[in-house]
């Protein structure tokens, strides 16, 4: 049987869908709900490239014009390098297709477990390209101008909202800044308290204050806008606080740092030892001893944590032991966006052991009752994109979930000179642990 080019650069959307669900058969825990949405998000950036309104997407080459003077942006070198964006989200979606193309043709288990990294690769590597690909339509619609600008931003619009709900934030400011500037907040009453979240989660507490005061006031303040806005007063009163902290720790310069590798790519931690010595010292121990390579982000919640750390892969499981919490103190450090904290058995502080969570935005209402012993220092693009499922709920029967992402490995980039163990509240049974 003759098949089709695998190399085709056009690949049509049922037969990437098609060949996802080839793919999550190979994939415990793969189903038709995720290869859609990864296909969604695929669709999305492929509409970017080819949108058409005005110079979005115009093709045909433009006449000559005289070279720019040095130094110096014009229209056209930005022209450019939106073209030059575009090609590039071309070409690197051309390399997904291929990859899901090449899978759904192989036959051979080895191949298959190689294009399925290759795939989990190629989504990594599209990340910059993506962002690049963003600005260069901001930068394009400032230089725009009457309907031509009001179709381009409602498109950016679609693209903040959509980052917004994803939880998206370390590049999406300029979308905001750029809907602000434009004016075009006075037309979507609805951009209120997503601008107002994505201030709060970079800290720039004016803003916030500013736009969730407007979403008070045109009565279009969504109840889980709410639940994110209402630490707002304790994050303006607390952050100079952490900022300060912040400060002695670049200061001092060796505070301990962990690397995790994940499907979705890495990130890193500097962990708080000097205000969580026994938490910080039970991490990195069970980091050393490989405890966390291969465990799932078994739970990823909108607008809220990402939590790893349980080899039962459903929040009930820990390292065989418990240690004592460390909050509450006076130095005890507080919830900002990519803090990490150490999860507990409900409210009891000498529950913890190998969980941990992360702060998707601001956390305040949990300040004194968990154990904040880090932060994201590197990497948080990779928190933004993992799998959202919390596979500590009861599923109904036949319900579709999206498979959870998982640590490949992680390891101690930086220590003080010192042994690392834990301090139990409650020991191993196995005092060989």
């Amino acid at each position: 049987m003759v098949r089709q080019n695998p190399y085709l650069v056009q690949v049509h959307r049922q037969r990437a869908l098609s060949a996802f669900r080839g793919m999550r058969a190979a994939m415990h825990g793969w189903d038709g709900r995720f290869p859609a949405l990864v296909w969604g998000g695929l669709a999305f950036w492929a509409l970017i490239i080819s949108f058409s309104p005005a110079s979005f997407a115009q093709d045909t080459p433009a006449a000559p014009e005289a070279a720019p003077k040095a130094g110096v942006t014009t229209d056209a070198s930005t022209k450019g390098d939106l073209e030059n964006a575009k090609k590039a989200m071309r070409e690197h979606l051309k390399k997904i297709a291929k990859t899901i193309t090449l899978f759904r043709l192989s036959e051979d288990p080895v191949q298959d477990k190689a294009l399925q990294e290759e795939y989990q690769k190629l989504l990594v590597e599209g990340r910059p390209i993506a962002v690049e690909l963003q600005h260069q339509l901001v930068l394009d619609a400032r230089k725009s101008s009457g309907n031509d600008q009001v179709a381009k931003s409602k498109f950016l619009y679609q693209l903040f909202a959509q980052n917004s709900d994803l939880d998206r934030y370390e590049h999406n400011w300029e979308l905001a800044q750029y809907l602000i500037d434009v004016g075009f907040e006075d037309s979507k009453r609805e951009i209120y308290s997503l601008i107002g979240r994505n201030a709060l989660v970079q800290n720039d507490f004016e803003n916030a204050k500013k736009f969730y005061e407007k979403a008070v006031i045109s009565q279009v303040f969504p109840e889980a806008e709410q639940k994110v806005g209402i630490v707002l007063p304790a994050a303006v009163t607390k952050w100079p606080i952490e900022e300060a902290a912040r400060k002695k720790d670049a200061e001092k310069g060796d505070l301990p740092r962990v690397q995790f590798e994940t499907s979705k790519g890495s990130f890193v931690i500097e962990l708080f030892e000097d205000e969580a010595p026994n938490t910080v010292g039970n991490f990195i121990h069970l980091v050393e001893k490989g405890f966390y390579n291969d465990l799932l982000f078994h739970r990823v919640e909108k607008h809220l944590v990402v939590q790893t750390g349980c080899p039962n892969a459903d929040g009930t499981g820990g390292p065989g032991y418990s240690i004592q919490g460390e909050n509450g103190l006076p130095n005890s450090r507080n919830h900002f966006r990519g803090s990490v904290g150490m999860a507990l058995s409900g409210d009891d502080a000498a529950s913890g052991g190998s969980q941990f969570y992360i702060g998707l935005v601001p956390l305040n209402f949990l300040d004194g009752r968990f154990t904040v012993f880090g932060r994201i220092i590197e990497g948080m693009d990779t928190i933004e994109h993992l799998n959202r499922v919390n596979l500590s709920e009861k599923s109904e029967e036949g319900e579709r979930k999206l498979v959870p992402d998982h640590i490949l490995s992680a390891k101690v980039l930086r220590k003080r000179n010192h042994d690392y163990v834990p301090v139990y509240s409650i020991p191993p049974k196995d005092e060989g642990e």
